[in-house]
């Protein structure tokens, strides 16, 4: 299955316009933040993408680190931009690791690009034996910011490859049918959740 373009052809994780930077320090404070709730000493990254969370979890002092993706290309340039975290390609509707194999499992701005949101949260939680993180952009701040850069016009700032859009309301909504929520964070233009894996 493929769930189209994986990403918004922006790179905001090394991004020098001031702007950009101040949104992604806040990004990054909230998700270190989560983590450190969290105290996990196993960690599953669903959709890692090119690698930029597993090096944060790097930076964050995280050591036991799995990831994967559907798209081999990229989990390639995962295993090169931090080789010391396992990887495997996989679809996130079908994880293919025992239940209740890691502490955490994450989904970092990836539920917006996956056609069933639910299926793929009921694997987080079989997966999982105490908290998940989750993000997604915040709607409709998300295409807002996005036209006022003067991107993605033709489809009224939405970036390519998102099929899913929430407003954090909606997305704690979606999430708290599988989850207990435990904590919210709202880094602009983000909702980014902390949840728990209710045995």
């Amino acid at each position: 299955m493929n769930y189209g373009p994986a990403g918004n052809n922006f790179d905001k994780f090394k991004a020098t316009n001031p702007i950009s930077r101040r949104l992604m320090s806040g990004f990054i404070t909230s998700l270190r933040d989560l983590l450190s709730q969290a105290q996990a000493d196993s960690v599953l990254e669903v959709g890692c993408g090119e690698g930029y969370i597993q090096e944060l979890l790097g930076d964050f002092g995280i050591s036991t680190q799995v990831a994967f993706d559907i798209d081999y290309p990229i989990v390639v340039d995962a295993r090169q931009k931090v080789p010391t975290s396992t990887y495997f390609v996989a679809n996130a509707e079908a994880i293919p690791v025992p239940s209740k194999s890691f502490d955490l499992s994450m989904a970092i701005e990836v539920l917006e690009h996956v056609p069933s949101p639910d299926k793929v949260l009921a694997e987080m939680k079989r997966v999982t034996r105490k908290y998940c993180i989750v993000s997604v952009p915040r709607e409709p701040i998300w295409r807002v910011l996005n036209l006022a850069r003067g991107k993605y016009w033709g489809s009224i700032g939405n970036t390519p490859g998102h099929i899913q859009h929430w407003s954090t309301g909606g997305f704690i909504r979606q999430v708290e049918k599988h989850f207990e929520i435990i904590a919210v964070r709202q880094p602009l233009p983000w909702t980014m959740l902390l949840v728990k894996v209710n045995q």
